[in-house]
Formats: structure tokens, sequence, C-alpha cells
């Protein structure tokens, strides 16, 4: 049977909990200590899931709702998400007895399935296995000819491989595109911890196009399992006419290339992927909950809806 304990810092027992546990492939454990004491708007806290041998898991949660806590380190890098004894992650979630939406992203098996599993979504992945025939790829999508006119078009940008400095500005102009965040939110300042953990160590790739000193688009990414993986990328409107998106992509190609990796995986969710490589791999997300769990969270929900539509009906007309 697994015992959950719950602490707000970590400290004494999740410090020893740590060491005894196997680091994530993507997140040493001094990495995901940083990224759970990032300070962010949510309650966070930690939860120490344990058995008769000892420490199962250590997971960082952010508090989403009454019942409904989120692992922190969702979809900022692929693989494992928190330290846990190979194989029990899905458990030591089960055990916590809330609601855990998971990303199941490139974790090399199926997602799980069973009572406590919900709402499971499949994305289909953009990969390309042959990076040396990546033209002719890109000639059966009608592509080719595009990628070669930007390539003339932004002959004249610098390119830099390796700059994690460019890290923060990189996570700041993506989601403030996509999210209207800054770069004080702690998704960003997680991206920036990444990169700098990660860049020394050959797990992690900062890329830049500049223009005479300035980004002209940089893009994260990471090192795993032999594959080249796209994390985010940013390009200002002003260069958005002249391709330097579609140059940097075409330039990580080549990186992962030359650097002997096997694949460039794209990730889903985007349907310019397309025209760069085949739909190989899956995204996943589910829902860990114990079934009273969600019956509560149901029926709260309904009570708000009655509650709102009540008000409604009884506010006076104007």
């Amino acid at each position: 049977m697994l015992k959950v304990s719950w602490f707000d810092h970590v400290a004494g027992e999740v410090d020893d909990a740590l060491a005894a546990l196997p680091e994530c492939a993507m997140c040493p454990h001094d990495l995901y200590r940083a990224l759970v004491q990032t300070p962010r708007p949510a309650r966070v806290r930690i939860a120490l899931v344990a058995d008769g041998d000892g420490p199962v898991a250590v997971i960082g949660l952010a508090q989403s709702g009454a019942l409904a806590w989120e692992p922190i380190t969702n979809w900022l890098f692929p693989g494992e998400g928190f330290p846990a004894r190979p194989g029990r992650a899905v458990d030591a979630l089960a055990a916590l007895g809330v609601e855990a939406p998971v990303a199941w992203w490139r974790m090399g098996a199926p997602p799980p399935r069973g009572p406590m599993i919900h709402d499971l979504e499949v994305t289909p992945a953009h990969r390309l296995d042959d990076l040396a025939g990546r033209e002719e790829f890109w000639r059966s999508t009608d592509y080719l000819r595009h990628i070669k006119n930007i390539r003339n078009r932004t002959r004249g940008l610098e390119l830099r491989i390796g700059v994690p400095e460019i890290a923060e500005q990189v996570a700041a102009g993506w989601f403030g595109k996509w999210i209207g965040a800054d770069s004080a939110d702690p998704q960003v300042r997680a991206r920036v911890l990444i990169a700098d953990a990660l860049e020394p160590l050959g797990r992690h790739i900062t890329v830049g196009l500049f223009d005479d000193g300035k980004l002209a688009a940089g893009s994260t990414n990471f090192i795993h399992n032999g594959e080249l993986v796209a994390g985010i990328l940013y390009m200002p409107d002003e260069y958005r006419r002249l391709g330097a998106g579609v140059r940097l992509i075409d330039v990580m190609f080549q990186i992962a290339e030359e650097r002997g990796l096997s694949a460039f995986d794209l990730g889903g969710a985007a349907e310019y992927k397309r025209k760069w490589a085949p739909p190989v791999g899956e995204r996943v997300s589910f829902v860990v909950a114990p079934p009273g769990v969600r019956f509560a969270r149901k029926l709260a929900a309904k009570a708000k809806a009655l509650l709102r539509g009540g008000a409604r009906a009884s506010a006076p007309a104007s």
C-alpha cells in the first residue's frame, strides 16, 4: 500500500527521498528542485509517495482546482516528468487522491489504461527519421521550393548554436504571443532554468538567427534518446515575412544530421508540421483520478452551473 506525505518545501524527507530515487533523463534532481521552488501564483505542494521499501516518487504539483493538482513539469521536457521508481509514476499519481492531468510525451510505452485513467487524448506527432533524405520528403509535400527560396532570402542572417542566454527572450516571446505571459511568468522562468541546466550536459540546444545582433528567430530543443526534439520557437513579427522561422527549422534538421542524431521530432498540434515530417509518433495526455474524486468534481461543477443559472433567473430585468 502506498503512503502519501505532503510538504511545502524541498528539504529534509523530500531531499532524502530524491537521493534514493533515479533522476529523470531530462531533469536532474538539482533542476527538479529549482523547478518545484520557482514562485508561481498557484499553490505548490510536494507529494512524497512511499511504500514499505522506501520512496516511490516525489511529485511537485500546482493547484488548479479544489481537488485538481497538476504536475509542475507537464510538457516542459520529454520523458519522465518527476523522480519515481521505474514503472511506478502513474501508481504514485493515483495514490494522491486528487485529479492530476498528465503529459505522456515520448515515454517509450503506450499510455496506461484502467479505472483511474480518464480523458485520454492522442495527437499525432511529426518526426522525420531519414535526415539525409529530408529534401526528398519536402519535395513530396511540395515544400522544398519554398524552403530554398527562404534560404536565399535569409542569407544575411547569422546563425548561432548553443546560446542558452536567449532562452528567456524565446520563451517570453512565445508565451507572450500565445497566452499573453511575460518574462516573469513561471513557465518562462522554467524554460530558462532548463536551458541553463541541460545545455552544458548536451541534452538541450538553443539556436538563434540574428540580424546585426538582433534576434530574428530562436528556438529551444532537446536531445532525447538520440533524437532532436523541438521545444518552442519564437520569431518577432517583423521577421515573419522574411521567413526566419522557416529557415530556423531548416537549420535544425541540418544540425540534427551533423550531430549524428537519428531523427528530428517536431511534435504535434500544428498543421504546418506535416510539410516538414510525416506523422510517425504520438503525444498523449490523460487525467489520473480516483472515481470518487472524479464524481465529486462533476457534482461540484453541476452545483456551480445551477447556482449561476439561478442567479441569472432571479436577476431583475433592466
